[in-house]
């Protein structure tokens, strides 16, 4: 095997790490995410629960002429 080759497939060795490492990267940030979006949604629906925001408008009385 010449220097060439030698280099060449730590090269491709490397690259497939840095796929791999940044995959990992990449799932883990999604699912923080995931995480955190679920965690924020439960938070601003108490919230609005507890502003009595979700409760539906009451019915408008029409006058009668």
């Amino acid at each position: 095997m010449t220097s060439n080759e030698s280099n060449a497939k730590s090269s491709a060795e490397r690259q497939a790490e840095t796929r791999q490492a940044l995959k990992k990267i990449y799932l883990t940030l999604m699912v923080a995410g995931l995480i955190f979006g679920g965690v924020l949604s439960v938070g601003i629906y108490m919230a609005m629960d507890h502003f009595g925001l979700t409760a539906r408008p009451g019915q408008l009385e029409q006058s009668k002429s």
